[in-house]
């Protein structure tokens, strides 16, 4: 069974007025269309075949897709216990065959099973295995967060099986990880003007922009290359909550040594990070204008996910 659990209140309403002029919104009536789709799926190992989500609305003949939502709406297909056990997450399937992670809940309710995609847009979704597993994080602390997020197509690591959890991360690289995390497509086109058209964050960048998940460092500058710093992180990890469910708790910074070397843009943000248990001080220090590392920001995003419900809780 595959059920939609379509939130009307999510929907752009003023983009559908704008196609219906003269509307009645309240009357509107939408429809949603569930099909196996025949889109292959490139290098992925499926658990599931691909099932293709669409909402149009309709007024006066005139059709719409429904295709993007200010909030997540999930979709919820049933599994057998053996699938659910072999489910890393959920992809979007590009028509060209290429995927992207969708955030995935995998639950067990009644003795049932089932796989709850997450997202913030419609699309052809396909249910995978991917076991990813590091050996230079093997015994470290960060080693269940790297590989689950290695398994769930969010982070990268230097090759199959090296993830170097102790490097320092750019802008545009974390940036693209929590752009990836949510789900959201790396598809625009960047207005910086130190983020050329061509590089391989120019789309991540964007987006990031067009969700208000970054700001530039003036002058209409984004620094896509310098290290990203601890605070830098926290900022964006505030901003991205914001397009999820989670409130997070904020808190006060008094049992922290340095909490006065946070800059004052960073201190709500700081505040919140702490306060919802993100993130955690090293040896009493929030060590805020030191570079975040690759390891911690895989933890730190994993446990955002986490906390706003959008993955199931493995590590």
């Amino acid at each position: 069974s595959v059920a939609y659990n379509l939130n009307t209140s999510a929907i752009d309403t003023a983009a559908l007025a704008a196609a219906f002029p003269g509307a009645d919104m309240s009357k509107v009536p939408f429809d949603v269309t569930i099909e196996n789709s025949s889109v292959s799926v490139e290098g992925e190992t499926l658990v599931l075949s691909p099932v293709t989500f669409t909402v149009t609305a309709a007024f006066n003949g005139k059709t719409v897709n429904v295709d993007t939502f200010s909030a997540y709406i999930n979709r919820v297909i049933e599994v057998t216990a053996e699938q659910a056990t072999k489910i890393s997450t959920a992809v979007v399937v590009n028509a060209d065959g290429s995927t992207r992670h969708v955030p995935t809940n995998v639950i067990e309710k009644d003795g049932r099973y089932y796989a709850v995609i997450n997202s913030l847009t419609n699309s052809t979704y396909a249910l995978i295995q991917n076991e990813v597993t590091f050996n230079d994080a093997s015994g470290k602390w960060y080693e269940a967060a790297a590989n689950e997020m290695g398994s769930r197509k969010i982070i990268q690591g230097r090759s199959a099986f090296i993830f170097d959890g102790g490097a320092s991360i750019t802008r545009a690289e974390f940036a693209a990880i929590l752009i990836r995390a949510l789900g959201l497509p790396a598809d625009g086109t960047s207005s910086f003007s130190d983020v050329p058209a061509t590089a391989w964050y120019t789309g991540t960048v964007a987006t990031a922009v067009q969700y208000g998940l970054v700001a530039g460092k003036g002058e209409n500058r984004f620094d896509p290359n310098a290290n990203i710093t601890r605070q830098e992180a926290m900022l964006m990890l505030q901003r991205a909550a914001s397009l999820t469910e989670f409130s997070g708790t904020s808190s006060a910074l008094d049992g922290f040594a340095d909490a006065d070397s946070i800059s004052s843009w960073a201190e709500d943000a700081a505040k919140w990070s702490v306060g919802s248990g993100l993130i955690q001080g090293v040896n009493g220090k929030l060590n805020p204008t030191a570079n975040i590392t690759r390891a911690e920001s895989a933890v730190i995003i994993l446990r955002l996910l986490q906390k706003a419900g959008l993955v199931d809780v493995r590590s």
